[in-house]
């Protein structure tokens, strides 16, 4: 297997398999991972040790952070669970991105965690809070048409302008389908 140089080489070097195995377990039901007890050579304190698994073992580890993904503190470091679900399930981080196939940042369940480059990664993003017409890529011009427009590769491809906003959706999903844009793509939040 080719490794990649992705963005994530930092977690590699941070936590490796049998560490986060050691500290969390993966529920695939539920895509949660929990945090196991953890001994008291991880705290030199016996009353810290014990406070510490009272209140954390077996409970879901992380939190949602403002950008809606959920992350847990390991040490002084932190990690996307989606990163750590994929270490724990797989043994090895990803070479890239993970991308949630549902679009559902909440959901961690491997079969909802697929690995991508960054351009899969985004035929795959819900609608845009700004889009007016409610298709992503179809907006309407001051003259009273529609335009249909696609991203590829990180450049703009005209589709045309029409006369209906169904035929200007009706072709912004026909380059979708042929460019291998997921079917959440564009999908409302």
């Amino acid at each position: 297997m080719t490794v990649v140089a992705s963005n994530y080489t930092r977690e590699e070097n941070d936590l490796s398999f049998d560490e986060a195995n050691r500290r969390l377990r993966y529920d695939p039901e539920t895509g949660y991972l929990h945090w196991r007890a953890r001994p008291l050579a991880d705290f030199g304190n016996r009353r810290v040790a014990a406070s510490w698994n009272a209140k954390n073992a077996g409970n879901a580890a992380g939190w949602v952070g403002s950008d809606g993904y959920k992350r847990l503190t390991i040490g002084k470091r932190s990690f996307l669970v989606h990163r750590v679900v994929w270490l724990i399930d797989r043994g090895q981080w990803p070479d890239d991105q993970i991308d949630h196939i549902d679009q559902n940042k909440a959901n961690n369940r491997i079969e909802n965690l697929r690995p991508v480059s960054n351009a899969e990664n985004a035929r795959n993003k819900p609608r845009p809070a700004t889009n007016t017409s409610g298709h992503v890529g179809v907006r309407a011009t001051a003259s009273g048409k529609w335009r249909a427009e696609i991203k590829q590769s990180g450049r703009k491809i005209f589709l045309g302008t029409f006369a209906t906003m169904e035929a200007a959706i009706s072709t912004r999903q026909q380059a979708a389908t042929t460019l291998g844009f997921s079917p959440f793509h564009g999908r409302s939040r």
